[in-house]
């Protein structure tokens, strides 16, 4: 995420980051940055104070998927359910699964 922002700034400033000063400099610096990232949009206004890390994480998250194709979604290939044998919860009416009749 700190990479995105750096990266950002670097674009707007266009030169490398510069040192920071102090925190009203660092502040600045991230809204800076923070501007600058392709989010999608909330169906809520949001201001940029009252987004926490994780929704900035998974706002970018789902931007990326959209320049995916529809069938690689999350990016792994799809592992198929185990299916379950046909005796495995069957038991006689001994108690013995064990035994059949054979006839």
């Amino acid at each position: 995420m700190m990479r995105h922002i750096i990266n950002g700034i670097e674009k707007d400033l266009r030169k490398p980051m510069p040192a920071i000063r102090d925190e009203v400099h660092a502040i600045e610096l991230f809204k800076i940055g923070y501007n600058t990232l392709e989010l999608k949009p909330s169906k809520r206004k949001r201001r940029n104070a009252q987004i926490k890390l994780t929704t900035e994480l998974r706002l970018i998250r789902e931007g990326g998927q959209e320049q995916r194709s529809p069938d690689d979604i999350c990016g792994r290939p799809l592992r198929r359910r185990k299916r379950r044998t046909r005796h495995s919860n069957s038991t006689c009416a001994t108690g013995n699964s064990s035994v059949r009749d054979e006839e």
